[in-house]
């Protein structure tokens, strides 16, 4: 556990967060892959992964190839040939005492032509899937129990 900085920071006064943070190494081939998860005080969740390790694929300094990768060494003449990891995750909530009544909603803020103004949209996912990350339309996610409310009457 550990501190985020500010939660907020106001006139009327400043309030510090925290966050717990979750980390593992796995080893697999010459790669070393570090997940974390971050819990944050506010609710919200932050995952990254890092990569760390030997490349394994290589070929020969060849004019026509130069543009798939990088030259590692001049007396090898190798370079390493450019490729991506990708990482998936499926998470499954059950939020409050009733599983499998979970709701996943995209939340959306579009802008409405004006420079300063955004209308909020939320859309429910009815089905498992997946989805993109929109800067534009500053889109966040948001799991929430269906049935189980807060002491302020607010859905978990």
């Amino acid at each position: 556990m550990r501190s985020r900085g500010f939660a907020y920071h106001a006139a009327t006064g400043v309030q510090a967060g925290t966050l717990v943070e979750l980390f593992s190494v796995s080893a697999i081939g010459n790669y070393n892959y570090i997940p974390t998860w971050r819990f944050l005080d506010d609710g919200a969740i932050e995952i990254a992964v890092g990569a760390a390790g030997t490349l394994q694929r290589f070929i020969l300094n060849n004019p026509s190839q130069v543009n798939r990768g990088w030259p590692l060494d001049s007396a090898s003449k190798r370079i390493g040939v450019s490729h991506q990891h990708n990482y998936y995750f499926r998470l499954d909530f059950d939020l409050g005492g009733t599983p499998n009544d979970d709701v996943f909603e995209r939340i959306e803020e579009i802008p409405d032509g004006s420079a300063a103004t955004r209308v909020k949209t939320i859309t429910p996912f009815t089905s498992e899937g997946a989805d993109d990350v929109s800067p534009d339309t500053a889109r966040s996610w948001r799991v929430r129990d269906g049935g189980q409310n807060n002491g302020w009457g607010h859905p978990i």
